[in-house]
């Protein structure tokens, strides 16, 4: 498995990522499967289609085209749902992300990124070494967030926790660290 925090320790590379990305905005495309995100969508709905493709290519090596209409995978706001939930929807050849707000639509990509076996981590995200065939796989899901407010808890106020550690707990569990 390979870890893509390296952008950490290379800060030129992050940026040269970010020009890279940035400079993807919404292009032409003369293929048959694209990534569709309307030139007018949000910040983050770009981002999300952004994310679609690069982890896309990381597992398959397929760098799919963004467009402004067409048919492949769409990532759009979809005024219906909650505003933290997100909707991955597949019908044929093409899926749909789509979420109640600019940052659901985020969250999907991510939930659709989990699909193609990514996981994200606190250290970072960990992508798997073997690319596989792209397909759109077959999804019809809607998750809303279990709790009102996203995040990790930053205090472990219990006994056993890591308020509590010493250096050799940590080195047991936290050995890449």
């Amino acid at each position: 498995m390979k870890r893509t925090n390296r952008l950490r320790r290379f800060p030129m590379l992050g940026i040269f990522a970010l020009v890279l990305f940035q400079s993807l905005d919404v292009v032409a495309s003369d293929g048959d499967l694209q990534i569709v995100c309307a030139s007018d969508a949000t910040a983050n709905v770009k981002l999300a289609a952004k994310e679609v493709r690069r982890y896309v290519y990381l597992r398959t090596g397929e760098l799919l085209p963004v467009a402004n209409s067409g048919m492949g995978i769409a990532v759009k706001i979809d005024p219906v749902l909650g505003p933290q939930e997100y909707r991955l929807k597949s019908n044929g050849g093409s899926l749909t992300i789509s979420g109640g707000s600019d940052v659901a639509v985020l969250y999907g990509a991510y939930a659709f990124a989990e699909k193609l076996d990514v996981r994200f981590y606190l250290h970072g995200d960990v992508i798997p070494d073997q690319k596989i065939p792209f397909a759109i796989p077959k999804l019809d899901e809607t998750c809303k967030p279990a709790f009102a407010m996203r995040g990790i808890l930053p205090f472990h106020d219990f006994p056993e926790g890591p308020d509590l550690w010493e250096a050799d707990d940590y080195k047991r569990c936290c050995r890449k660290w």
